[in-house]
Parts: structure tokens; C-alpha cells; sequence
């Protein structure tokens, strides 16, 4: 009934003629769940997390209006898109209009896009959203979900895990600075003249620096929110991982580096000159440089985490999050059934014939029956 009254809704606004125009969306890779033999809890929620965030029910609302998002469209494997674009609700690539009607309830009524920033390292970026009005990253993941994005509550389990996978985030790897935030021996001697001009105090503010907002000891952040010439009060955001977060600023509004140091350099009359400002550039790409980190998932296929995973969220009467791990486990054992000889396919057959009942159970939240068919099927697949 909500999805009808939904689809209903953005009939009668025109939301769904957004469809028709052109549509780019991101992704990271895919998730494996079965490639992981889990040794801690921890592990086993950032697992989930992955899964509901690269999840399109999550977001229930863009799914009712058509776009089929999910969080991994915006922050592909937890990071920012450079690509995302849907017209009408982009002004440029890395830009979305999070207050349209296509995107959630809240219709601003404004066409106003803003950057999508990466997500990671969050966990060293508090306060979060633009606002900087939320403490803490649970508290901001629920606001996007349901308020941002329209989306259904998220049960507790669903929420711990999401909150898990996202501070489980790195920055880039970053071998040009050390854990201060400070450049290392090495570093190409533009950068370090640009280091000196970022600490310099401001001619017309003594008092102030780029390190004040931007500290480097604290992942380039200070915390607090401020005004600097663009319309809006915004929380201050990390340098970090800026070569893959263009477009700056928060309404994606320069596409270079370059360009917000002048804007800055106007804002604050700093008056530097044509050098200075490509050196303090190059400090910029270096601190805000970096490489994603190379992991490889094993192809081997885990039996034993259908029942660690199914066990954490039947238990915790998590009944999206449920379905979703079934529906996630369904894909892989098929994949893992035409690859697999006799006797490890009739096991897979079994696995994969018991989970099917435990789906129809889960759909009612018959929790109680859902569990004792997995139990007796942990006899078979755990060892």
C-alpha cells in the first residue's frame, strides 16, 4: 500500500518524468559473502553492512520513484562517485539534488545539487552531515535513510551493521604524510612550500590559518561549522582523499583545485600570488592523495557463514535484513552449485533447498521456525 501511495504521489508531481531523461549511476564491487570465514562479531557486521548499503531496498523511497539506488550508487564501495548523473537532478557529474521530490518526501522546492562526498576514514570526521547537527554516524545514517532518502526505519541490527561497515572505512593510503597529518622526508618540494603557506597566518586575520579549520593532527577537520563565501554555513570537511572527491565544495561548484584556492585567496584577501597558489595546490593533491588498498576475496565458498550470518539476523528479528542475506546467499550458491562436483553439490542442494524455507518463514517473521531449520542444518555445514 505505501509503494502505490508513493508511485501515486510522484505521479501527480511529475517525479517520474525524471526517468526519461538520462541516467548515470555508480557502483563498487560486488558483494561475496560466502568468501569470508568470519572469527568475530565485529566481522560479521561489517559483512551485513556491506550488504544493506550496496542494497537498492534500502532505500525505499528511490526505489518506489524508479532510480533503483542504492548507497553504493553515490559511494561505491564506500568512497564518492565522479560519475553519477541523473538530469534534472545533477548540475554536473558528483552532483544530486537530495531535496527533489524524485529523491525523497522532504521537496524543497528548490533545484540545488550538492557534491557527494567520499565516506571514508568517517569515523575521524564527526560531526556529521553539512550541517555538522549529528554527533554521531548512527545517528546520521538513520537520518539518511529515513528522513534524506524517505526510506523505511532500519531495524537496530540492520543500523549497528551499517554504522560497522562504514567505520571500518579507510582514508586513502597515503605515503606522503605521517600520522599528524604532517608531510614525510621526500615529499616534492612544491608540496612542502605549500605546507608553509598552509600554515601561515592570514593577513587580514593573523589569528587564522588554513591548519585552524583544517587541522592537519585531526584528519584535516576541526569539527565546527563556518561561513566562507559561498551561502551557506557548512561543517568543515577533511582534505583527505581529495583527488577522487571533484567536485569541491559543497555544491560541487569548481571542478579544479585550483579554483577554490582562488576563491579562498579572495575570501580571506590573502593575496598570493600565481606561484604560491600552485604551490599550495600541490600540497592540496599530495595530502589529499593516496592509493585504495589491493584486497582479493578468496573464491572458496564458506558454508559455514550462511549460518553465521542467517543466525545474526533471525536472531535479532531483522526481517529486511534477512531477506536480503538470503537473497545474497541464493545468487552465490547457485553460482557455487554449477561449479561444484558430487558429493559438495548435493550439500549445496540442501543448503540451498533449507534457506528457500527459512525465506518463507522469515517473510511472516516466523523467527522460531525459521531457526530450527537452521539448526538442524548447522549439523551439515558447520565445522
Amino acid at each position: 500500500m505505501r509503494q502505490f501511495l508513493l508511485l501515486l504521489l510522484a505521479g501527480c508531481l511529475g517525479a517520474t518524468n525524471i526517468l526519461a531523461e538520462p541516467i548515470v549511476l555508480d557502483q563498487g564491487t560486488p558483494v561475496s559473502l560466502l568468501s569470508v570465514q568470519h572469527q568475530t562479531d565485529e566481522t560479521v557486521l561489517i559483512a551485513l553492512g556491506e550488504l544493506a548499503f550496496k542494497n537498492k531496498s534500502l532505500l525505499d523511497a528511490s526505489n518506489s520513484f524508479g532510480l533503483h539506488m542504492s548507497c553504493d550508487a553515490c559511494h561505491p564501495d564506500g568512497g564518492t562517485t565522479q560519475s553519477l548523473f541523473v538530469e534534472g537532478l545533477s548540475g554536473k557529474p558528483g552532483t544530486i539534488d537530495i531535496t527533489n521530490r524524485a529523491m525523497t518526501l522532504y521537496e524543497d522546492g528548490s533545484f540545488n545539487p550538492v557534491n557527494i562526498p567520499s565516506i571514508f576514514g568517517a569515523r575521524h570526521t564527526e560531526p556529521y552531515a553539512r550541517s555538522g547537527k549529528f554527533s554521531t554516524l548512527r545517528e546520521f545514517t538513520r537520518f539518511v535513510v529515513v528522513d534524506e532518502f524517505g526510506g523505511l526505519a532500519p531495524g537496530d541490527l540492520t543500523l549497528d551493521a551499517l554504522v560497522a561497515y562504514e567505520r571500518s572505512l579507510n582514508f586513502l593510503d597515503n605515503r606522503w604524510i605521517d600520522d599528524k597529518g604532517a608531510l614525510v622526508a621526500g615529499t616534492p618540494s612544491a608540496a612542502r612550500r605549500g605546507e608553509t603557506i598552509f600554515n601561515e597566518p592570514f593577513p587580514s586575520q593573523p589569528g587564522l590559518t588554513c591548519a585552524t579549520c583544517h587541522n592537519p593532527e585531526t584528519s584535516f577537520v576541526d569539527g565546527n561549522t563556518r561561513s566562507v563565501g559561498t551561502g551557506v554555513t557548512v561543517d568543515t570537511p577533511t582534505l583527505r582523499d581529495l583527488t577522487i572527491s571533484a567536485p569541491y565544495m559543497h555544491d560541487g561548484r569548481f571542478d579544479s583545485l585550483l579554483e577554490v584556492v582562488e576563491h579562498f585567496d579572495k575570501y580571506y584577501e590573502l593575496n598570493l600570488s600565481n606561484g604560491q597558489k600552485d604551490d599550495l595546490v600541490s600540497y592540496l593533491k599530495v595530502v589529499g592523495g593516496g592509493e585504495l588498498p589491493k584486497f582479493s576475496k578468496s573464491s572458496h565458498v564458506h558454508l559455514d557463514t550462511v549460518f553465521v550470518l542467517l543466525n545474526r539476523t533471525l536472531r535479532a528479528s531483522d526481517w529486511a535484513l534477512g531477506k536480503m542475506v538470503i537473497a545474497q546467499v541464493l545468487i552465490e550458491l547457485n553460482v557455487a552449485r554449477d561449479q561444484a562436483n558430487p558429493p559438495s553439490r548435493e550439500i549445496i542442494d540442501r543448503v540451498f533447498s533449507d534457506i528457500s524455507r527459512i525465506d518463507a518463514y522469515n517473510k511472516v517473521e516466523n523467527y522460531t521456525a525459521a531457526l530450527a531449520i537452521l539448526d538442524n542444518l548447522s549439523k551439515v555445514i558447520v565445522r
